[in-house]
């Protein structure tokens, strides 16, 4: 309830052709799988609004760069925000670098002030969980891939 609070709308895979072309913004923050691999294409970015802002912070492997790029150099979508990437770190040598409303970061979205700190309590808390027998939390599915 809270995450809505700050947004117009969360939706399903099921919902997404009906709300790319409403959006503002867009952001993707899918895992990598089969399923989701190159998922935000060209027929994805053209659905969106030429005023739109597209960001990810999923998995980079979502994304069809070269078709982003594309979208972006022709202007189609106002801009992209990127912090991820399909090869990390993004070569010097990326076409990416060349666009003027591409925005990015270094994988480095997720880091927030007590981010170093939390991590050292999850990890107590899972150390503790494991020397006394009991489940831990959030286990990867590895057959889903997340």
């Amino acid at each position: 309830e809270e995450a809505r609070s700050y947004t117009d709308n969360i939706v399903g895979l099921d919902q997404l052709d009906t709300v790319l072309g409403e959006a503002d913004v867009v952001v993707g923050v899918l895992p990598g799988t089969p399923e989701t691999f190159n998922f935000f294409d060209k027929q994805k970015f053209a659905q969106m609004k030429s005023t739109a802002l597209f960001m990810n912070v999923g998995r980079g492997v979502t994304v069809h760069e070269d078709d982003l790029y594309d979208t972006l150099k022709e202007k189609k979508l106002w801009g992209a925000a990127l912090d991820v990437f399909h090869q990390e770190p993004l070569p010097s040598t990326s076409k990416l670098f060349d666009l003027d409303n591409l925005f990015y970061s270094p994988h480095s979205g997720d880091i927030y002030g007590s981010y170093w700190q939390d991590g050292i309590d999850t990890a107590a808390e899972h150390l503790e969980l494991y020397l006394k027998g009991e489940p831990l939390k959030n286990i990867v599915d590895k057959q889903k891939g997340y």
